[in-house]
């Protein structure tokens, strides 16, 4: 969780002045606050949020997908039932984006393995398959 509040800390912008100190970042709310905000979005951007709240996809990778989520991540991914996991629900321009990283720390991060019955990856089309290893111990 230490990385990912560092990496949290790198993300802020610096205000014009050149001072960060002063500057606001999203990780400065208080995780109710965020996980009553990720209530509003679809369960796809849902499950980015929280993983982008813990760290880059590219650490997840490095990290073999057993990164560590963050409190934020934590609540925001507890508020949710993950039965079902369906990137129609997201705007297809979006999904379209989305890489193997990108599905992989969402699959690490919802704990997949454990909570997810069904994914759906319509629109997902830069999915090539090492993005789907958090499930290779599900059922």
């Amino acid at each position: 969780m230490r990385e990912a509040e560092a990496d949290c800390r790198k993300r802020r912008r610096m205000s014009p002045g050149g001072n960060s100190e002063n500057s606001l970042s999203v990780c400065d709310l208080p995780d109710n606050i965020l996980a009553d905000v990720a209530t509003h979005l679809p369960r796809p951007s849902r499950a980015l949020f929280a993983a982008a709240m813990t760290a880059p996809h590219l650490s997840w990778q490095r990290l073999r997908w057993k990164g560590q989520s963050s409190s934020a991540s934590k609540a925001i991914i507890s508020s949710s039932n993950w039965e079902i996991l369906d990137f129609a629900d997201i705007e297809e321009s979006l999904a379209s984006k989305l890489t193997d990283g990108d599905i992989g720390s969402i699959l690490v991060c919802i704990d997949a393995v454990h909570n997810l019955e069904k994914l759906k990856l319509a629109g997902c089309v830069k999915i090539t398959r090492y993005g789907l290893q958090p499930l290779r111990r599900s059922s």
